[in-house]
C-alpha cells in the first residue's frame, strides 16, 4: 500500500527548549552518508510459521533513508519477530520453521542474515555497566568495536563519542555513573540512548530498536523518540516498535505499520492512518 507525503506535523506539547530540533545532530553519521543515496531494506509477502502456527503472514514494507518508522500492535502481533528476522537475529529458516516471501536490502536479493552486520539492533534490555559513565562505555564500545578496523586516529574516536554524546543529549550526564538497583545513576530515558550511542558507534546503514520506551516517563519517552527523529534524518532508517504511544510521539513518526495476530493491518503515512480506518469503517 503506498501512501503520498503529507505536510509535517507540529510538536507536541513536550517540545521546549531543550528538546529543539537540531540540524547539526548527528554529524559523524551524516557524513558517513555523503555521497550515496542510503540504504533501504524492502521485504513483500513475509510469512513465517513455526510448525503449524503461522507468526507472520504476508507482511509488506519498506524502510527509507530520512524515515522513522513505528511498528504497533498487541503483545503476541509478531512485531519483535518481524523485526528479529529482518534484523537477521532470527534465523527465518531451519528445522520446524517456514519461510516465504523477499527480502532485500539496498535492492539486493538474499537472507536477511547476511544483512546483520549493516543494521544495529537495540535490544529492550540494556546490559550496561553500573560502575561506568555514558562517556566511558561510548569509549569502550569504541576502541572495542572499531580497533584496527577503522582508519581512526583516538582524537577522531574521541570526536565521535563526544558527538555522540551531544547529539543523545547525553551532555549532562555524561561522567555520572550509570547505576543500578543499588548505586544512584542516570535516568531510564538517559540509559535508552546510551545503549543506542553504543550501537551508533560503528555508523551502522540503518538502526531497528525493540520496544525503546517501555518504562519511560512521558518526557524521557518523548526525548528519546525526538532523538530518533534527528537519527532518521541524518540519513539512516530507523525503525521502533512501539505499544502504546502518546499522540505526541505518534506525530514524531513519519510511518507506520500496524500488525494484528502476525498480518498487516495498515502500512503508510503516519498522518493518514485515521483517513484510512475511517474509509474502511464506512464513516
Amino acid at each position: 500500500m503506498t501512501m503520498t507525503d503529507t505536510e509535517p506535523v507540529a510538536p507536541g506539547p513536550f517540545h521546549s527548549k531543550d528538546l529543539e530540533h537540531s540540524t547539526s545532530a548527528f554529524r559523524c553519521i551524516s557524513e558517513a552518508h555523503q555521497g550515496h543515496s542510503g540504504s533501504s531494506l524492502e521485504w513483500n509477502n513475509v510469512t513465517f510459521k513455526i510448525g503449524d502456527k503461522t507468526i507472520l503472514k504476508d507482511c509488506t514494507g519498506l524502510l527509507k533513508p530520512g524515515e522513522l518508522t513505528a511498528v504497533l500492535g498487541p503483545s503476541g502481533s509478531g512485531k519483535s519477530t518481524l523485526m528479529n528476522i529482518l534484523g537477521g537475529r532470527q534465523r527465518a529458516k531451519g528445522k520446524g520453521k517456514s519461510f516465504d516471501g523477499v527480502v532485500s536490502f539496498s535492492g539486493q536479493v538474499d537472507e536477511p542474515v547476511k544483512f546483520r552486520s549493516r543494521i544495529a539492533y537495540v535490544m529492550q534490555d540494556d546490559s550496561l555497566i553500573a560502575t561506568s559513565t555514558p562517556r566511558e562505555i561510548l569509549e569502550f564500545s569504541a576502541k572495542l568495536r572499531l580497533g584496527a578496523k577503522q582508519d581512526m586516529t583516538k582524537e577522531e574516536v574521541k570526536d565521535l563519542v563526544q558527538d555522540l554524546i551531544e547529539s543523545l543529549r547525553l551532555t549532562s550526564c555524561s561522567e555520572t555513573l550509570v547505576g543500578n538497583e543499588l548505586i544512584k545513576g542516570i535516568s531510564g530515558g538517559e540509559r535508552k540512548r546510551t545503549s543506542v550511542g553504543v550501537e551508533l558507534i560503528t555508523k551502522p546503514d540503518m538502526i531497528f530498536l525493540d520496544e525503546p520506551l517501555s518504562g519511560l516517563d512521558s518526557y524521557a519517552a518523548y526525548t528519546t523518540v525526538t532523538v530518533l527523529k534527528e537519527l532518521a534524518e541524518s540519513g539512516v532508517p530507523v525503525m521502533v516498535t512501539v505499544h502504546q504511544p502518546s499522540s505526541e510521539i505518534y506525530q514524531l513518526f513519519d510511518n507506520v505499520m500496524i500488525l494484528s495476530a502476525g498480518e498487516m493491518v495498515y502500512y503508510g503515512k503516519t498522518s493518514r492512518v485515521t483517513q484510512f480506518f475511517d474509509k474502511y469503517a464506512g464513516l
